[in-house]
C-alpha cells in the first residue's frame, strides 16, 4: 500500500512538472511570436525609411539641376546686360 502511495505521489509530481513545462513552452512560444512581429515591424519601418531617403535624394538631385539651370540662366542674363 505504501508503494502505491509513493507511485501515486510520484505520478502527481510528474503531472505537475509536465503541466509547468507545457505552460513554459506556451509562454516562450507567445514571446517568440511577439519578437517576430516586432522584427517585422522594424523591417517595415526600415523599408519605409529607405524609401523616404531615396525620395529625398532624388528631390535633392532635381533641386541641384534646377539650381544649376537657374545659375546658367542668370549668368547668361547678366552677360547680356553687360554687353548692352
Amino acid at each position: 500500500n505504501q508503494n502505491n502511495d509513493e507511485i501515486s505521489s510520484s505520478v502527481e509530481i510528474q503531472e505537475a512538472a509536465t503541466h509547468e513545462i507545457a505552460n513554459s513552452v506556451s509562454e516562450i512560444s507567445q514571446g517568440t511570436q511577439e519578437i517576430n512581429y516586432n522584427i517585422n515591424d522594424m523591417n517595415n519601418g526600415a523599408g519605409k525609411t529607405g524609401h523616404s531617403a531615396n525620395e529625398v535624394f532624388n528631390s535633392s538631385q532635381a533641386l541641384s539641376k534646377q539650381s544649376n539651370n537657374l545659375k546658367n540662366q542668370l549668368v547668361e542674363f547678366l552677360s547680356q546686360i553687360r554687353s548692352e
